[in-house]
């Protein structure tokens, strides 16, 4: 980061020296003009122009020079910076852990068999196993009704969907008269009808005001 500021503050002093040398050319251009000149009004002019050239060529050249100054200034402290980054940390040892082996000292094992108790296998006898049960006469299976699908109920209502609205007309064209302006949002009952011009399709609703008409299905949004 610092040095793309450096290199744009070297740019901005290079232009600055190229201004100083344009406006000294100029003020030496303007000084000619003065001798040239042959009425007194022109010779003023030629010397006030050739005047503020040197000043702005002076102010270019200090801003330069200010320019040149700030990255100088700003050069020691990117060393510092570097040199410190660059400087190897000791690393301090690491604490060494030495694992001590457990020692385990075998229990004892019982010698005194006195007291343990005196296992006695019950003895063996016979058990009667029942015959399996008679077989179940099966029921003759049955036809189950299958409910058939149903129908999706189809929307009630729709939304004038458009930006601005859409006209309510007489029959299913563009010809048809403008029985009323519907307002983008509007809430319209559906009515069966559904008929094609060949251009849209429309549909058949009930405005809000119970007018009943037909609208342009692609300016309308059907409701679930």
């Amino acid at each position: 980061m610092t040095a793309v500021v450096n290199f744009v503050i070297l740019l901005l002093a290079l232009s600055a020296f190229v201004a100083a040398v344009y406006f000294v050319i100029r003020a030496f251009r303007y000084k000619g003009q003065s001798v040239k000149a042959t009425y007194n009004v022109g010779q003023v002019e030629a010397r006030r122009a050739m005047q503020v050239d040197f000043i702005r060529a002076v102010a270019a050249f200090l801003v330069g020079l200010i320019m040149l100054g700030v990255v100088g200034w700003l050069n020691p402290f990117n060393v510092d910076a570097s040199d410190e980054s660059n400087t190897p940390v000791e690393a301090e040892p690491s604490p060494v852990i030495t694992l001590t082996p457990a020692t385990i000292v075998p229990s004892p094992l019982p010698t005194n068999t006195a007291d343990q108790p005196i296992i006695t296998e019950p003895a063996m006898t016979a058990t009667a196993v029942p015959l399996p049960p008679s077989p179940t006469p099966l029921l003759p299976a049955t036809d189950t009704a299958v409910p058939l699908p149903t129908d999706t109920p189809q929307p009630t209502t729709a939304t004038v969907q458009s930006g601005v609205g859409v006209w309510l007309r007489s029959i299913p064209s563009t010809d048809g008269d403008q029985v009323e302006w519907l307002l983008d949002g509007a809430i319209l009952e559906l009515l069966p009808g559904l008929e094609s011009d060949g251009e849209l399709d429309w549909q058949q609703v009930r405005a809000p005001s119970g007018n009943e008409g037909w609208v342009a299905v692609p300016f309308i949004v059907y409701n679930e």
